[in-house]
This record gives structure tokens, sequence and C-alpha cells, in this order.
């Protein structure tokens, strides 16, 4: 079995640019706990995962993410 064959289908990615709620917002509606970070020469900058919105964001914002990241592996 190869990577391929368990990943998931498209990419979702952010800028670095994109404010923080946007990329919860695409973490959210892929239901995605980590999301690959580009710049604008599209090179991948980094990964923002869930650790790291718990770390920097509200409460709330952490909260609504992890609910809706977290509810299809139930």
């Amino acid at each position: 079995m190869t990577a391929r064959d368990v990943m998931s289908n498209g990419i979702a990615y952010c800028r670095d640019d994109e404010e923080t709620d946007e990329a919860v917002h695409i973490m959210e509606k892929r239901k995605i706990r980590r999301l690959p970070v580009i710049n604008k020469n599209k090179r991948l900058v980094g990964l923002l995962g869930l650790g790291d919105v718990a770390a920097k964001s509200s409460e709330s914002l952490t909260t609504e993410v992890l609910k809706a990241v977290s509810a299809h592996h139930k």
C-alpha cells in the first residue's frame, strides 16, 4: 500500500498571509487536523495544526474547529 492509496482527495492549503479564521474555516470545511501553509510563490512554508490554533487563538475558536474536525471520527 502507498500513501496515494490512503490519502485524501484534493489539496487543501492556506496562504501565509491569510487570517487564522480563514484557515480554520478551511480545516472545518475539509474536516482536517493539519493544513499546509504556502507563500506567494506557492512554496510550502509550514503546517498549521489544531495544536497551533489552540495555542494561539481564542478558546471559542479552538472549540469550534475541534468539534467540526472531530465530528467525522465518531
